[in-house]
């Protein structure tokens, strides 16, 4: 959680979900945000509208690796899951 709310101050957004995946290059924390600037809400609708939204996926084994991004989501058991 301390991580998430030095994220949200330092990009100025919103974190609504984190999704949790192991992969291949390392163990990673995909942040779900939006975006305090209102400019940018309409974009950020939409891409959660197509289950692409933007996201920071934090490479926890490797942080040189974060970065900035979308992802792929399906509903899945009242939840969702990162396919890509």
């Amino acid at each position: 959680m301390e991580y998430i709310k030095d994220f949200e101050e330092k990009y100025n957004c919103l974190v609504y979900h984190a999704e949790f995946s192991s992969l291949e290059f390392g163990d990673c924390l995909s942040l779900l945000y939006v975006s305090d600037y209102k400019g940018e809400w309409r974009m950020d609708v939409a891409a959660i509208k197509e289950c692409y939204p933007m996201v920071y996926v934090w490479n926890i084994d490797d942080p040189t690796c974060s970065e900035f991004g979308s992802i792929s989501l399906v509903s899945m058991n009242g939840g969702v899951k990162r396919t890509a």
